[in-house]
């Protein structure tokens, strides 16, 4: 089905949900340029303040109305929910790792099946606890 992970790629994600950030790390021009404390140039308060769980808690109307006008209405609640639930099991984040158990209900197929993914990934032993490290 459309917009599901590649088979075997949740754990690429690592710790990284959304954006082209390392775009802007890895650009030779961006090296010149000197950093800006324009508010303008830093990412919305509604992104920059949003706990990993507390996006997994969001349903369709409260995603749109927290994130219209940034960029993450170009994935949308599937694509960034879908990536957060594979950032969860994989920092085995508790608190976004129990958000995700309502997402098991969710209406969305793909959200459905990513949150059964991102418990069962939580609970495989290649994947270490933080705490393991």
């Amino acid at each position: 089905m459309k917009d599901r992970l590649p088979p075997g790629t949740a754990r690429d994600l690592g710790d990284w949900v959304f954006g082209c950030d390392v775009c802007q790390e890895v650009c030779p021009w961006n090296h010149k340029a000197e950093p800006v404390d324009d508010p303008a140039f830093l990412p919305a308060a509604a992104v920059r303040e949003t706990s990993l769980a507390e996006l997994l808690r969001l349903d369709e109307s409260a995603f749109r109305g927290r994130f219209t006008g940034t960029p993450f209405e170009r994935p949308g609640r599937r694509g960034v929910l879908r990536n957060a639930l594979a950032v969860a099991a994989n920092t085995s984040d508790d608190t976004a790792l129990g958000a995700a158990e309502s997402l098991r209900r969710d209406p969305d197929p793909v959200l459905r099946e990513a949150a059964e993914a991102a418990l069962q990934n939580a609970r495989d032993p290649r994947n270490p606890r933080e705490s393991e490290v």
